[in-house]
């Protein structure tokens, strides 16, 4: 099969790993992770946003030869930008198979890597990660961990997004989450490229139920957040599971803990859960036929949801207008695109509702019975 590698000596597989502690501390955690990915790349690439304290850079460079110190601009998106337009050359890139992209922003893995490997190795997809997060009206694949094979990368895919968007600020964490995660995963679904899980259970709730995923469903990280998302009751039971079977690793993971969240982390969550159940009824297939068949798009909304829909389905949209939103001066910009005034704007365009579910109610009060040609997302 083209697009699977297989253990067979021809492997040649790339890791780019995003590093960011705002002590600039490599915990244990962080060696345990790169050790095991070692067993399964033929080159680590280590990308640090922001300054390494002490011994720490010895750790890394211990692992490996390519250490590189960046000023902590943009998260991780830059981060890889960084890499692919300014480090790896063409040539050295077409030379791997698969890229594995992820950062440290988990604990793990509870099953080796070259486990997760072995087991994907005969799924047939252009790109994987742990699981998808099914929101309806889109799905993605989370960007702490994914792995992208040889079609992708001798497409020159990545080289020609970060170009297209070199020049996108990066203003805070989600900005990430729309720009980089829902971007590249929008541009790949929009030119046919196909996507899997390692798991196929739906991570909308991965921070919420930790323990569900961890001790229940098998999911072979652990996101650092949930200690400050998930209930007590749960990080105690995840944290238990941990410990029974994995002795080691759970010292890693308190250490880190004890450092990042206070001595009483495990008792810092909330009591009970705090869920959000919402999903739209809106399909990725109703969003697309919407853009196709209006040549002039609007996204009402410049927060995080409006980002989302923007990125992911930017490939669809022939012609943007801008982003409107309820009451702004006019002539602000987001992305380069203006943002308007609905009160400023003809009745007879074509808008995408991309607001939370909290401004929904105001918005659906203000578009209602007017003549906008209009597709609630809802989300």
């Amino acid at each position: 099969m083209e697009n699977n590698l297989r253990y067979n000596g021809i492997c040649n597989r790339l890791g780019i790993y995003v590093f960011y502690d705002k002590d600039g501390i490599v915990d244990d955690y962080v060696v345990y992770f790169l050790n095991d990915l070692k067993t399964v790349v033929t080159d680590l690439i280590v990308v640090v946003n922001g300054s390494l304290e002490g011994s720490s850079e010895e750790k890394l460079r211990a692992i490996t030869n390519e250490v590189i110190i960046r000023e902590n601009v943009g998260y991780e998106m830059k981060a890889y930008e960084h890499i692919f337009l300014r480090y790896l050359s063409k040539e050295r890139l077409h030379k791997y198979t698969e890229i594995v992209m992820c950062n440290n922003s988990f604990y793990g893995p509870f099953q080796k890597c070259s486990t997760l490997f072995k087991n994907m190795e005969d799924v047939t997809a252009d790109y994987w990660g742990m699981g998808i997060t099914e929101w309806g009206y889109f799905n993605v694949v989370p960007s702490f961990f994914v792995v992208y094979r040889s079609k992708i990368i001798q497409s020159d895919f990545f080289i020609s997004y970060f170009e297209e968007n070199e020049s996108m600020e990066i203003a805070d964490f989600y900005d990430v989450v729309a720009a980089y995660e829902y971007g590249i995963c929008g541009r790949l679904q929009a030119e046919g490229y196909k996507y899997a899980g390692y798991l196929s259970y739906d991570l909308r709730f991965i921070l919420e139920l930790t323990d569900v995923y961890v001790c229940d469903l098998g999911v072979p990280i652990l996101k650092r957040k949930s200690f400050t998302t998930a209930s007590a009751p749960r990080v105690h039971r995840m944290f238990e599971y941990i410990e029974k079977n994995n002795a080691q690793l759970a010292k890693m993971i308190k250490q880190n803990a004890e450092r990042e969240f206070g001595k009483n982390w495990m008792d810092g969550s909330r009591d009970c859960d705090n869920l959000n159940y919402y999903r739209t009824i809106i399909r990725p297939e109703t969003i697309i036929d919407f853009l196709k068949k209006n040549a002039e798009i609007y996204i009402y909304g410049a927060g995080i949801c409006a980002k989302k829909i923007y990125m992911a389905y930017k490939p669809y949209i022939d012609n943007f207008k801008g982003f409107i939103v309820s009451r702004r001066t006019s002539g602000e910009r987001l992305w380069g695109n203006i943002i308007y005034s609905i009160n400023e704007l003809p009745q007879n365009i074509s808008i995408v509702v991309a607001v939370s579910s909290n401004n929904a109610v105001e918005v659906h009060k203000i578009l209602d019975g007017k003549e906008y040609n209009c597709l609630y997302i809802n989300i």
